[in-house]
C-alpha cells in the first residue's frame, strides 16, 4: 500500500509534490504569505471543532432561475443604481454567449470567462440552499470587469474578495426582504464560514509541507521526517502528505483566492454591520480600481493599516513556517 504505515513510497510522493510545486505561481503565493492556519482566523477559529465534528447540511430552495435573477438585479439595484445596468449591457452583448438553465439538485458549472471581446458565462444554480449565492457571485464578477473594461484583478489571490462580500450581504438582502427564513439565512453563513475554514485547513497543510524541506523535496527527507514520528503523529502526517500529492490540492494557487476572499470579506462584513456606507464606498472604489491595485493596497483599503493583525497574516513573514517542523502534524 502507497500511504500505509508499513510500506510508504516516499520518493513516489515527493516526486508528486515537486511536479505540483513546479507551478512558479504557487512557489509566489508560498512565498510571499504565511501559512493561512485555522488558528490564525479572526474571530471564526472558535468555530473550528464544532465545524469540523457536526457540519450542517444544506435544505433546499424553491426559487426558480427567474426569481433569483430579479431578486439579484434589486439587490444590486438598492446598492447602487448603476449597477443593475452594467451587468445587463454585458448579458445583452452580441458578444456574449450565455448559457444557464433552471435550478437542479446538482450545481453544474458556474463560471465568467472572457474570450478577447467575446464573454462566456455559464449560470446553473442547484437547488440547495447555497444555489442562491450564485447569481449574486457571478455577476459580480461580471460588474467588476466591465467597470475596469474587461481587466482582471492585478493579483490573482484578491479575485474572489469582492465576489465574497457579496454573497454575504446579499444574505442580509434574502432575511430582511423575508424571501428565506432567519434560520436558514443563519445556515448559510455558518456554511460560508465552515467553508473558509476547510479552505484554509487545506491551505495551510500544503504550506507547512512545501516550507518544511529543502527545495526540491526528496523522498529520503519525506522519509527520515515521518520516522522520527510516533504512529499516531506519523498517521497524520502521511494523512498531510496524500492531501498535498492528490488532486483537490492541485489547484492551491487558484484555491487560495477563496482563502484570500474568504478572509477579507469577514471582515469587511463586520465593518459593514457598523458603517455600511463607508463599506460600501470602499467596495466601490476596489471594484473599480483592483485592475491596478497590489495585494497589499487591496489589504490596506478593505481592512486599514492594521490588517495584518486582523487577517491573521502578514506578507513576507517567515516566524510561522520556520517554526518547529512537528507542526505539520499539529493542525487538525
Amino acid at each position: 500500500m502507497v500511504f500505509g504505515l508499513t510500506e510508504i513510497n516516499y520518493d513516489r510522493i515527493a516526486k508528486k509534490i515537486e511536479k505540483k510545486s513546479s507551478d512558479l505561481r504557487l512557489r509566489d503565493f508560498y512565498a510571499e504569505l504565511t501559512m493561512v492556519s485555522p488558528t490564525f482566523l479572526p474571530r471564526i477559529s472558535k468555530l473550528i471543532e464544532q465545524s469540523s465534528s457536526a457540519e450542517r447540511k444544506l435544505g433546499a430552495h424553491s426559487l426558480c432561475l427567474g426569481d433569483l435573477k430579479s431578486l439579484t438585479m434589486n439587490f444590486y439595484q438598492e446598492l447602487n443604481h448603476a449597477y443593475p445596468e452594467q451587468i445587463l449591457s454585458i448579458l445583452n452583448s452580441p458578444n456574449t454567449f450565455l448559457r444557464e438553465s433552471e435550478p437542479t439538485q446538482s450545481s453544474g458549472k458556474n463560471f465568467v470567462a472572457q474570450l478577447g471581446t467575446m464573454w462566456l458565462i455559464e449560470l446553473h444554480p442547484s437547488t440547495n440552499l447555497s444555489g442562491v449565492l450564485t447569481l449574486p457571485h457571478e455577476y459580480c464578477h461580471l460588474l467588476e470587469q466591465r467597470i475596469q473594461e474587461q481587466k482582471l484583478p492585478k493579483e490573482e489571490c484578491i479575485g474572489e474578495i469582492a465576489t465574497m462580500f457579496i454573497e454575504k450581504i446579499f444574505i442580509d438582502y434574502l432575511e430582511n426582504h423575508k424571501v428565506i427564513s432567519s434560520k436558514n439565512c443563519q445556515t448559510l453563513r455558518d456554511a460560508l464560514k465552515t467553508t473558509l475554514i476547510d479552505d484554509a485547513k487545506i491551505i495551510a497543510e500544503e504550506s507547512f509541507v512545501f516550507n518544511s524541506f529543502k527545495q526540491p523535496i526528496d523522498g529520503l527527507q519525506l522519509k527520515d521526517f515521518a520516522e522520527n514520528l510516533s504512529d499516531e503523529k506519523k498517521a497524520k502526517f502521511i494523512n498531510r502528505i496524500k492531501k498535498m500529492s492528490n488532486s483537490r490540492a492541485e489547484n492551491g494557487a487558484v484555491q487560495m483566492r477563496y482563502v484570500i476572499g474568504g478572509l477579507v470579506s469577514e471582515e469587511m462584513y463586520y465593518e459593514y454591520l457598523k458603517n455600511p456606507k463607508d463599506t460600501l464606498e470602499k467596495f466601490d472604489f476596489f471594484l473599480k480600481h483592483n485592475a491596478e491595485m497590489s495585494v497589499k493596497d487591496s489589504f490596506k483599503l478593505l481592512c486599514g493599516d492594521e490588517y495584518a493583525t486582523k487577517l491573521g497574516f502578514d506578507l513576507k513573514t517567515e516566524s510561522f513556517h520556520k517554526s518547529d517542523k512537528e507542526n505539520i502534524v499539529r493542525i487538525n
